[in-house]
């Protein structure tokens, strides 16, 4: 598909369900010269979603940004090695855009104290 000519950057959100309606809201708010696009899949964990959108990372560049939102279902299925090493692979496979990592989010509906809410902390850090 051809691009209007007007766009001068893209950004590209990966993400699991909280990533979910971001896109339409940036494109909104971003206007014209941008291209916002997003690969999101509720419940997957980061390394499938990122392979996922391995091919559109990779055609990118140094005006482009990739924003990775992930996390959760990693950290509440205990892998949160696991995910972190994803992050690091992606960050380390996209040298030619930038890269955003947005912290995963608190648990509202646990304690603060919960084990989940506490790896939460750890795995943002």
């Amino acid at each position: 598909m051809k691009q209007p000519s007007n766009v001068k950057h893209k950004v590209l959100l990966i993400g699991d369900s909280h990533a979910k309606i971001c896109s339409t809201l940036l494109q909104n708010d971003l206007g014209r010269d941008y291209k916002v696009s997003s690969f999101v899949k509720p419940g997957a964990q980061m390394n499938e979603i990122i392979k996922t959108a391995r091919v559109e990372v990779k055609s990118l560049n140094s005006d482009d940004l990739v924003v990775l939102w992930e996390g959760v279902n990693d950290i509440s299925k205990n892998n949160v090695k696991e995910a972190l090493k994803s992050i690091h692979e992606s960050v380390n496979e996209n040298k030619e855009s930038k890269v955003l990592i947005i912290n995963s989010p608190h648990r509202h509906d646990l304690s603060p104290l919960s084990c989940v809410n506490q790896e939460v902390l750890k795995f943002n850090r």
